[in-house]
């Protein structure tokens, strides 16, 4: 009798990891008791297993399954660490970037996110290479040190990698030196964050020692829920946003935090980073229970991060306390546009249902009636997205293109698949149609201004009414709201706003406002500048005439 080695083990317990006959719990059983005494693996088993395991912990059969699976995982740590000492650097090669216990990964990210990781793994995290051409990275370095100490530039050629090594000194960390320094010369965080990812800095992270990894990643959720029925494939996504979800949650600070962090936590260790996870903060975080061990967690932007008229709220979705997807809404007024990443150890679950869970969370928040794809989610410039046909996964959600003609084309597209189960839709089509923006309308009524033509109507009247003089305009604009609003003198203006003025008064000047409703606005604009980017988000539709419906819209088809 031959005895399967263990990836053809892996290979089974993946396959009938969604599956929930008795036949399939039971041989799920007698797998992971086949496994736990492997010693043996090579490094593409490693991995698979590794992710196999975060499968059935984020979507366990019952509860024996689930505490296997957990003492699977714990053996599976010393698994891991036998393969890595017996293999050493072939091993680490082979797994880099996998985000496990023990490896590392190179990456860049931005400088508020790099900085975090200085202040909190210092002995983790590492300049790995900076990227910029020599010459340009010695103009850099010259606008950072002290002219007493240019000259030394002249003495020899040596990588700006390594001239930051050196100039650091003995035994201090390279990368603290480079961010200390460029915070010290450009005190302007834009400027700052310009610089820095001008150097294209790359850092190593080292997965051992305080460091979370992608194997630990995960919070603490109670009651664990069981999958001990078949899996939700299809769904109606109407009658799903009419659900409800719970929050948000009664959360302090602190958990706050716990959460923001560990999703933050998650990217990194793919080596990602999103603007809601890197430029966040505890104050904006959020978090709803959809029910099913799926609670999603919700983040705005610190102040001087936001944009000046949207919002954008970043999601990570946890199933059972396993972070198992990500993304963003930018949302305006009635209208939301988002996107779905499920990480890839999750795929094969209930990805379909999660997205409209997600999607309902954003609704009932935020009162959205519009939801938006952008070309990129579907395919435009995004390849994995065309191999995996991901314009059909929205499609079938209900989401259609806005434009009629790729409208048309898609409903031939499908009538065909409707018709030949072996009809595939060739590449070429899917990048025609992944140039098309997805919606689906949940209401009769127009969408809201887009912020960039917003933006266009702003440079038209610094042009035109102010000769280009920008300060100019923004210090009258400023002025002229604290007179609409009747905001108190002593109450300082954020430039944000001062900025964000010259469209607000033009609309303001339309309407006769009760003082009450001078009130509401004020704490509005005063929310989206320095206060909470969720109330501001949730609050701006009760002032429809701030954010005017554009004619060329016109008024959608309800879903």
């Amino acid at each position: 009798m031959s005895i399967d080695k263990p990836s053809q083990l892996i290979q089974e317990l993946r396959s009938i990891s969604n599956k929930i006959s008795d036949a399939d719990l039971n041989r799920k059983s007698e797998l992971l008791n086949s496994l736990m005494p492997q010693k043996e693996f090579t490094s593409k088993d490693i991995v698979n297993y590794h992710d196999t395991l975060l499968f059935l912990l984020a979507y366990p059969q019952n509860k024996n399954i689930y505490q296997l699976t957990q003492n699977a995982f714990s053996v599976f740590d010393h698994q891991l660490f036998l393969h890595l000492k017996k293999y050493k650097t072939k091993a680490l090669n082979e797994i880099l970037g996998s985000g496990l216990s023990g490896t590392y990964l190179t990456s860049s990210f931005g400088f508020d996110l790099t900085k975090h990781l200085v202040q909190q793994y210092k002995n983790q995290i590492s300049i790995e290479t900076i990227d910029w051409e020599c010459e340009n990275g010695i103009e850099i370095l010259k606008l950072i040190l002290p002219k007493c100490e240019q000259d030394i530039l002249l003495l020899k050629e040596e990588s700006i990698t390594q001239w930051f090594i050196e100039l650091a000194g003995e035994g201090q960390n390279a990368l603290e030196f480079l961010l200390r320094c460029l915070e010290e010369k450009f005190p302007d965080p834009d400027v700052c964050e310009y610089f820095f990812l001008k150097l294209k800095v790359y850092i190593k992270i080292d997965f051992t020692g305080k460091l979370p990894s992608r194997s630990t990643i995960a919070h603490t959720f109670n009651p664990v829920f069981y999958h001990d029925k078949e899996f939700i494939r299809k769904i109606n996504l109407f009658d799903e946003l009419k659900q409800k979800v719970k929050g948000p949650l009664s959360l302090d600070l602190n958990t706050k935090e716990q959460y923001w962090r560990t999703s933050q936590l998650m990217l990194l260790s793919l080596g990602r980073e999103t603007d809601p996870l890197a430029y966040g903060r505890a104050e904006d975080v959020e978090v709803y229970d959809a029910g099913r061990g799926l609670s999603i967690c919700l983040n705005g932007m610190q102040p001087g991060k936001r944009l000046p008229f949207e919002s954008y709220i970043g999601y990570m979705a946890y199933k059972n306390g396993r972070p198992i997807a990500y993304g963003g809404a930018w949302i305006f007024g009635n209208r939301a546009r988002i996107g779905l990443n499920v990480f890839e150890p999750y795929r094969g679950g209930e990805s379909t249902w999660i997205f409209a869970a997600i999607l309902r969370t954003y609704s009932l928040v935020f009162n959205i009636q519009h939801l938006l794809v952008d070309p990129y989610q579907i395919g435009k410039d995004n390849e994995e997205a065309i191999e995996s046909g991901a314009f059909w996964f929205y499609y079938k959600l209900g989401f259609k293109p806005i434009q009629q003609n790729l409208k048309e084309l898609a409903g031939m597209e499908f009538d065909k698949m409707s018709k030949s189960t072996s009809y595939r839709t060739s590449k070429a089509v899917l990048r025609k149609l992944a140039t098309s923006t997805l919606g689906i309308h949940l209401a009769n009524e127009a969408m809201h201004e887009e912020p960039m033509l917003i933006a266009q109507f702003i440079s038209n009247r610094i042009r035109t009414e102010y000769g280009g003089n920008r300060k100019k305009a923004f210090e009258e604009a400023g002025k002229a709201l604290r007179k609409i609003l009747n905001i108190n003198s002593r109450k300082a203006l954020p430039q944000q706003l001062k900025e964000t003025a010259l469209w607000w008064v033009p609309q303001l000047l339309k309407q006769k406002l009760r003082e009450t409703q001078k009130q509401k606005i004020t704490t509005l604009l005063f929310e989206k500048a320095i206060g909470s980017e969720f109330e501001y988000t949730r609050a701006l539709q009760n002032f429809p005439f701030l954010i005017q419906a554009l004619e060329t819209q016109g008024n959608p088809e309800k879903i």
